[in-house]
C-alpha cells in the first residue's frame, strides 16, 4: 500500500490536496498538526467527499511532529478526526492516545495505526518492539521507524521485514533520512504493510520521504518483484544526484527488471559494511561518487588495473563472491572531451590540458590525457594529492592560485568551486566543467562570454552511466534513452530551484 503524506499548511489547500489524491496514492494520510488550530474545529467539512481512506495523524514534536497542545486536546482532535469519517487514526506506542486502540476495538469501520519513531538510529530490536507493541487492543498495523546511518540500518530493516512475515497486526518498517530511499521503495516487497510517500518534491512530511511521481514513474514500485535485481549510487550528499533517473530510464527502456537507487553514507566508517550491505540485498552493482572514489577501494576484494592504477574506482560490481571495482570516469569522461576536440579537427595529443583538482574524477581525466600523448598541469589547493596526482602522469603540479600564469590548450575544471577560479586563468581552445549541475555553471558563463567553446559535465556523466550499465546488466546501454532522462530530470530541478 502507497499512503500518501500531505501537509498542507491550511484547511483550503489541505482539502484541495485530499480532493485531488492520485489514483496511485492507496490511502491519504492528512497531518493535523500542520494545520491551524482554528481548521481543527472543522474536520467534516474537509475530509468530505474523499476520494481515498483518510489516515488522520496529529504527530508530537517529540515524534517528529508540529503538534504542542496537551495531550488530551490531542486525543479530542483524533477523535473529532474519526467522527468526521478517518478510517484510520496514527497515534504513538506509549502516549495516551494509544488508548484509542481500545476504545475502537471490533470498530470495523475505523483502524488504529501504532506507530514508533526514533529520529536518530534505528531501533535496537525491531521485532521485539513489534511484539511489545502488538499487545495493545485494537490495532490495525504497527509502524516502526528509525533513522539510518549508514548501511547496515538497511540491512536491519530487510531482516526485520522478512522475519515479521505475515504475522498479524501487519508491520510497517523502514529506515528515515537520506539513508534510507531505499528501505522506502523496497519495503512493500519486503513485506511492509505500507510505505509512506509525497506529493511533490520540497514536500516531505518526515526526512528522505519520496515523492509520489517518482516512486511511481522513476522507480515503478508497483512492478517490484522478488525477481527484481538492484543496483545503486553511493556517495554523500546524494540529493542532487541525476544517477537514479538515468539508470531506471534505461533499465524501463530496455525493458529489464532492474533498479537503480541512492545509497547515501554519511560517514566514511559506513563503507565498511559496504560488502554485507551488497551481498545481504543482492546488489548487483554500484556508482560511487564524492568523496568515496578512493577511500573505498580498500573495501574491495580486487580493483582492476586501470582503476588501480588511476588510485579511484567509481563502480563496483558483485560477482558474487568478490566486490570488484573499475572506473569508467575515463571512457566516460574522456571520450566526451574527445568529441569536443574532433569537432575543431584537433586531438589530445600534444596539447597540454590544466586539470583543476585532485580527486576521483581528476585522477581519472589526467591519466586519460597522459594515455593520450597531453601535457598534463595539475592545479589543486591541496599540496600533497596534487603532488602526487601530477607525479602519476608525467606532468606538473601548481597551486590554483597561480594556475592564470601556465599555458594550455584545454581547462578541466573537476571541482565544485568552479567560481573561484581566477579570470586570467580561463582561456585556452576549450573550457570542459564536469560539473553538471547547473547545466551552464559559472565558469562556462565565463568562457562563454571570453569566446572559448565550452564543454559541459553531462555527458560525461551520462557516459560513465552507459559503461556501467553494461557491467550491471551485460546488455547495450539506451543511450538516447539516458541522455534524455538526464536533461529532463536536470531541468525539472533547476525549474525547481
Amino acid at each position: 500500500m502507497i499512503i500518501l503524506s500531505l501537509t498542507e499548511r491550511n484547511a483550503a489547500a489541505m482539502r484541495l490536496a485530499i480532493l485531488s489524491a492520485p489514483e496511485k496514492a492507496d490511502a491519504v494520510e492528512v497531518r493535523l498538526d500542520v494545520l491551524p488550530r482554528s481548521d481543527l474545529d472543522h474536520l467534516g467539512a474537509l475530509f468530505e467527499g474523499s476520494p481515498r481512506p483518510l489516515i488522520a495523524t496529529c504527530r508530537r514534536r517529540t515524534d517528529g511532529g508540529f503538534y504542542t497542545g496537551g495531550e488530551a486536546r490531542r486525543v479530542e482532535i483524533l477523535w473529532a478526526a474519526i467522527r468526521a469519517g478517518a478510517a484510520y487514526v496514527d497515534v504513538e506506542h506509549g502516549s495516551a492516545a494509544a488508548e484509542l486502540a481500545g476504545s475502537l476495538a471490533g470498530n470495523p469501520s475505523v483502524g488504529v495505526i501504532l506507530s514508533y519513531h526514533d529520529r536518530k538510529k534505528m531501533p535496537a530490536n525491531i521485532l521485539a518492539l513489534r511484539r511489545r507493541m502488538a499487545r495493545t487492543k485494537g490495532v490495525k498495523a504497527i509502524k516502526i521507524v528509525g533513522a539510518a546511518r549508514g548501511p547496515d540500518d538497511l540491512l536491519v530493516v530487510h531482516a526485520a521485514l522478512l522475519k515479521a512475515g505475515h504475522a498479524a497486526p501487519p508491520l510497517v518498517c523502514f529506515a528515515m533520512g537520506s539513508a534510507g530511499t531505499l528501505t522506502r521503495v523496497m519495503a512493500p516487497e519486503w513485506g511492509s504493510w505500507a510505505t509512506y510517500a509525497c506529493s511533490a518534491a520540497g514536500k516531505a512530511a518526515a526526512p528522505g520521504q519520496v515523492c509520489l511521481p517518482d516512486l511511481i514513474g522513476m522507480y515503478r514500485i508497483e512492478d517490484i518483484d522478488d525477481e527484481t535485481r538492484l543496483a545503486g549510487i553511493i556517495g554523500t550528499p546524494l540529493h542532487h544526484t541525476l544517477s537514479p533517473a538515468i539508470h531506471n530510464a534505461a533499465y524501463h527502456a530496455d525493458g529489464i527488471n532492474f533498479r537503480y537507487l541512492p545509497i547515501e553514507i554519511p560517514a566514511a566508517e559506513g563503507l565498511k559494511h559496504l560488502k554485507k550491505m551488497m551481498r545481504g540485498l543482492r546488489l548487483r552493482g554500484l556508482s560511487v561518487t564524492a568523496p568515496y572514489k578512493i577511500r573505498v577501494m580498500k573495501y574491495l576484494d580486487r580493483v582492476e588495473p586501470l582503476a588501480r592504477r588511476i588510485g579511484a574506482a567509481n563502480t563496483i560490481i558483485n560477482d558474487g563472491r568478490r566486490l570488484v571495482g573499475f572506473n569508467t570516469d575515463v571512457s566516460g569522461g574522456f571520450s566526451a572531451l574527445v568529441e569536443a576536440l574532433a569537432a575543431q579537427h584537433s586531438s589530445p595529443r600534444g596539447l597540454t590540458m590544466a586539470i583543476v583538482g585532485s580527486g576521483g574524477s581528476a585522477r581519472a581525466l589526467a591519466h586519460a590525457a597522459s594515455w593520450a600523448g597531453a601535457h598534463v598541469i595539475v592545479a589543486s589547493r591541496r599540496v600533497a594529492p596534487g603532488k602526487s596526482l601530477a607525479r602519476a602522469t608525467g606532468g606538473r603540479h601548481v597551486m590554483i592560485s597561480k594556475l592564470s600564469r601556465e599555458r594550455y590548450d584545454v581547462l578541466i575544471n573537476c571541482t565544485p568551486a568552479n567560481a573561484t577560479l581566477p579570470d586570467a586563468a580561463i582561456k585556452g581552445r576549450l573550457v570542459y566543467d564536469v560539473i553538471y549541475r547547473p547545466q551552464a555553471t559559472g565558469l562556462l558563463k565565463r568562457a562563454q562570454e571570453r569566446g572559448i567553446p565550452t564543454l559541459g559535465g553531462l555527458e560525461m556523466l551520462v557516459r560513465q552511466a552507459a559503461d556501467q550499465y553494461v557491467m550491471f546488466t551485460g546488455r547495450d546501454a539506451p543511450l538516447d534513452a539516458m541522455r534524455d532522462a538526464a536533461r529532463m530530470e536536470l531541468e525539472r530541478a533547476e525549474e525547481n530551484g
